[in-house]
């Protein structure tokens, strides 16, 4: 499987940024003031991670041999044509 993403936001066509989700900071303080709740927030943090742009931060990314990124490529939509697609 390929490690090309492709945006359905801005048309970009790339490997995407992981992330975690939620928040370090509150993750940090729920260690410190709270044990059990620390530790549940940092199992649910490491379970969910999400795959987002690198150009526009956007959550929007799909395979790009996927039958629907084949087809946002085919026809592209004034969204892509304004952001440049395949300008990198």
């Amino acid at each position: 499987m390929s490690n090309q993403f492709f945006c359905t936001s801005c048309g970009d066509v790339g490997k995407p940024r992981v992330r975690n989700r939620g928040s370090s900071a509150v993750e940090i303080i729920l260690w410190l003031c709270f044990i059990v709740p620390g530790f549940f927030y940092t199992v649910w943090r490491m379970g969910r991670k999400d795959r987002s742009c690198r150009t526009c931060n956007a959550v929007t990314v799909i395979p790009a041999d996927s039958p629907m990124a084949r087809h946002y490529m085919a026809t592209p939509s004034p969204a892509v044509a304004r952001t440049g697609f395949g300008a990198r």
